[in-house]
C-alpha cells in the first residue's frame, strides 16, 4: 500500500497515525527472527508450519 493510499485512510478517519514505538517494532521484529527460525526447522509437521504463520499473520495485522 502507497504512503498516498494511508494518507487518504486517515483523511478518512479509517487509519489512526501513531506515534513511532521502538519496543513494539522491536518485540515484532524479535517475533519475525522467532518464526522464522521456526520455519527452518524442517521436522516441524505441516500443521506446526501452519500455526506458526497463523499466530504471525495475526499479532502483525493487530498492530497495524
Amino acid at each position: 500500500m502507497s504512503l498516498k493510499n494511508l494518507d487518504n485512510l486517515v483523511k478518512t478517519n479509517k487509519l489512526k497515525v501513531e506515534d513511532f514505538d521502538q519496543r513494539e517494532f522491536d518485540g515484532l521484529v524479535k517475533s519475525g527472527k522467532a518464526r522464522l527460525k521456526d520455519a527452518k526447522i524442517t521436522t516441524l509437521s505441516q500443521e506446526s508450519h501452519n500455526n506458526t504463520i497463523d499466530k504471525t499473520f495475526k499479532s502483525q495485522t493487530a498492530t497495524v
